[in-house]
């Protein structure tokens, strides 16, 4: 699961990069008219941001996860670790 969900994920940054790359290529004198390079410029940074915020909310998202199984993962331990002395107290 984890693997699949990396792959997608370095598919939608190459892809992202790939779309950046192309609005760069039209700052140049390849686009002469100044309103068409003024639309690819706003168009450039709503990819940035937008690629910025999805990356981000993922590394939230999977480090609230990890999060939430290391607490199950350290109260079930606390809970084992409770029955172990109970036991050994009995003996």
């Amino acid at each position: 699961m984890e693997d699949k969900r990396l792959n997608n994920m370095e598919y939608f940054n190459e892809s992202m990069i790939m779309m950046i790359m192309y609005c760069l290529m039209c700052f140049t004198d390849f686009v002469p008219d100044l309103d068409a390079r003024a639309f690819m410029g706003t168009v450039c940074q709503v990819l940035v941001y937008s690629h910025i915020a999805f990356n981000l909310s993922f590394t939230t998202i999977d480090f609230v996860l990890d999060l939430k199984l290391r607490y199950k993962r350290w109260s079930l331990f606390r809970e084992y670790a409770k029955t172990r002395a109970e036991q050994n107290y009995k003996l």
